[in-house]
């Protein structure tokens, strides 16, 4: 996976998250520039997907802990991402799977493209 891909998906990832959290009028603002230094959106995220895969785990168990699905959601997506990437479509069915359980429990847009996904890793190459 080139390092720009993983710069966009982080990307994406970080301003949902951030989106997430700003519509939760509970949260401090303390806490919301938290986050955004949590994932580096200021400097530019990821660099490679060594440096990224962590930091989408870390996003995924921050959006869990805080109730947040969708952004649980999409980072599993993104893990899938990076899995298939890596051509390991067990992994990455896994998390397309644990994604699309989530994206359809709160009625996202994203279940059609994750089981465009799912059937893409399921046919033959």
């Amino acid at each position: 996976m080139t390092s720009a891909i993983i710069e966009e998906a982080l990307n994406r990832l970080a301003a949902a998250y951030i989106d997430l959290l700003t519509m939760a009028v509970s949260y401090t603002g303390t806490e919301k520039e938290q986050a955004r230094s949590f994932l580096e959106i200021d400097s530019g995220v990821a660099s490679d997907c060594a440096e990224g895969t962590p930091r989408l785990h870390a996003a995924h168990d921050a959006c869990q802990a805080t109730g947040q699905l969708e952004g649980q959601a999409m980072a599993l997506e993104l893990l899938g991402n990076v899995a298939e990437e890596q051509e390991n479509p067990t992994l990455a069915t896994r998390r397309y799977r644990e994604s699309l359980f989530i994206y359809l429990a709160v009625g996202s847009t994203r279940v059609s493209t994750v089981r465009d996904r799912l059937k893409h890793l399921s046919s033959p190459q």
